[in-house]
């Protein structure tokens, strides 16, 4: 007997690797656009064989009459819908474009969308076939009543048979421990906390004194977040973990206790709803990076906001925010990137200081100055671009800046004007001309133990050992999500090292995935797992136990067992 349940158990696991392939293949960016004309020749093709094999009668003419309309919606919808929209296959979302930051990107779910887009021709149908209807003549509505009557109780007697063998077989799979099976990361036995944010929510992968892990779920309504759309995550000196979603920022409480601090465009903190990055700075200052300029959160003296009219920001909408060993704050966004250094933020010799705040949490308020703004053309290209997608440092002092054509990494000299910036010597820039860079567009940056740097692009992931030789061929290696053990999704969103030393990531539509210590272009991978999720709406157990979105934004190790 256990002979045969481990039979059905493989049978079923296959059967579910399979279902996943094929949804993330449905749900892979560009998917929709190729399958769109493929759908409206297959309408028009059976229109077509309708249309040849109706007859002269009555019901024939009104079946002949309905296909052609079909036809016509079918082969016109498409075209002028998906040209108009972008569709986001990451969270299965459909999001409209504004701009070339992602601010203005309307986001809605795909099946929504496609429910719409079914309503719509099916309301227009309607109308168009109760104008048919009232031409029809006595024999042709008799015709087609008699004909609905029969389709209606065809569809009752398949439903039943359909619905009640789907249900069977949902059962068994939940039943066969599919749905129980292990999702939750397997981490270093260090007391601490994965804290992984998705397009869904933000699920916190622990792990306590005796070594165990398990997997907590925190999203809308089982936590207060102002939205389940989370775009970044930090940490403070004390273990604090702030989030960044599409509708504020927050500030969780830790497993010792606390509470949740929401700051919103409401109560006047935040210069606007979106909160794309955030940042934590030695003294527990949070920094915001958000569509409408930055904010700084100081737990004992107030919020502190700048935008364009009291700050010299390059471009109001700032995409991310890094505080760099000397407590100067680094905003990137689609002008470039701004330097602020508050007033005695940490002195030469790396002590700790306060900040001189003013007096009164006012727009522009806090003591301190803007160093530099530097963008593609005022630094003569060495930053490749001016888009900016993530800001962070390396233990040896540079700061490395992912933009839209490439990654560029700057050594600030603390003494000379504008941090050197202008100086070429001070720069090495990266982009898939002169490097091995998989893909130009840089979402991500991380160093390793060993101090590799690992870029996170659109196409997958390249490690750059510096310590080699510039033709040595392991300098350079890039891992895409072709093949096994590869990437499960080639766009790359967000990186983070445990202190096992393994690199993970987050990825657009794969969910995310960690690499292998002996062998870093072999991953294992953790997704949301359909049934579990479905099954979560009822039984809130599996809820708990699942990765929220195969769309992962942001990823950050928490240290200490009470985080």
């Amino acid at each position: 007997m256990s002979v045969l349940f481990d039979l059905l158990f493989r049978v079923l696991a296959r059967i579910q690797a399979i279902g996943a392939s094929f949804v993330a293949r449905l749900t892979s960016p560009g998917t929709w656009q190729q399958l769109a004309p493929l759908v409206a020749l297959l309408g028009a093709a059976v229109a077509w064989y309708l249309w040849n094999r109706a007859g002269r009668s009555a019901l024939g003419r009104a079946a002949r009459w309905w296909a052609g309309f079909l036809a016509l919606s079918g082969l016109l919808t498409p075209p002028i819908y998906f040209q108009a929209v972008l569709p986001d296959g990451a969270a299965g979302l459909v999001a409209v474009e504004i701009n070339a930051s992602r601010l203005g990107r309307a986001q809605f779910p795909a099946g929504m969308v496609i429910v719409a887009l079914v309503v719509m021709v099916a309301s227009a149908g309607v109308a168009l076939w109760r104008w048919r209807q009232s031409r029809l003549s006595v024999a042709e509505h008799r015709a087609l009543t008699l004909a609905w009557r029969e389709f209606r109780a065809g569809f009752r007697f398949w439903a039943v048979r359909v619905g009640g063998v789907s249900g069977a077989m949902f059962a068994v799979l939940a039943g066969s421990g599919l749905a129980g099976a292990r999702q939750v990361p397997v981490l270093t036995a260090t007391p601490g906390s994965l804290w992984v944010g998705t397009a869904s929510g933000v699920n916190r992968v622990m792990v306590d004194r005796e070594g165990e892990t398990r997997l907590e779920a925190l999203a809308w309504p089982t936590s207060p977040l102002p939205s389940n759309e989370v775009g970044s995550i930090a940490v403070g000196p004390k273990g604090e973990v702030w989030i960044a979603t599409a509708r504020g920022l927050v500030q969780a409480p830790t497993l010792d206790g606390g509470r949740w601090t929401v700051h919103t465009i409401e109560d006047g903190s935040l210069p606007d709803l979106y909160v794309f990055g955030v940042a934590v700075d030695r003294r527990g200052v949070a920094w915001a990076a958000t569509a409408n300029g930055g904010a700084a959160f100081d737990p004992r003296r107030g919020t502190y906001q700048y935008m364009g009219r009291n700050a010299p920001l390059l471009h109001q909408i700032l995409d991310t925010v890094y505080v760099d060993g000397a407590g100067r704050t680094w905003f990137g966004g689609a002008g470039g990137v701004n330097v602020f250094s508050p007033k005695t933020a940490v002195g030469a010799d790396g002590a700790r200081a306060e900040v001189e705040w003013a007096e009164t949490a006012v727009q522009g308020g806090g003591d301190g100055s803007w160093l530099v703004g530097l963008t593609r053309y005022n630094t003569d290209g060495v930053l490749p671009d001016t888009l900016v997608f993530t800001i962070t440092g390396d233990r040896r002092g540079r700061i490395w800046i992912g933009t839209e054509n490439g990654a560029a990494v700057f050594t600030p000299q603390p003494n000379a004007p504008a941090l050197g910036a202008y100086d070429h010597a001070n720069w090495q820039t990266f982009t898939a001309v002169n490097s091995a860079l998989v893909h130009p567009k840089v979402h991500a940056i991380i160093e390793d133990g060993d101090g590799r740097i690992w870029f996170g692009t659109e196409g997958g992931v390249t490690i750059l050992d510096e310590r080699r030789a510039a033709r040595d061929p392991l300098r350079w290696q890039s891992v895409t999500a072709s093949g096994v053990g590869g990437l499960p999704h080639p766009w790359i969103q967000a990186m983070a090292r445990t202190p096992d030393g393994r690199i993970w990531v987050g990825t657009r539509g794969g969910g995310m995935a960690v690499a292998d210590q002996a062998d870093p272009t072999r991953w294992t991978v953790y997704r949301s797992h359909p049934v579990r999720r479905f099954l979560g709406v009822i039984w809130p157990p599996f809820w708990q136990q699942n990765v929220l979105s195969n769309d992962v934004r942001a990823l950050v190790w928490v240290p200490g067992a009470g985080s």
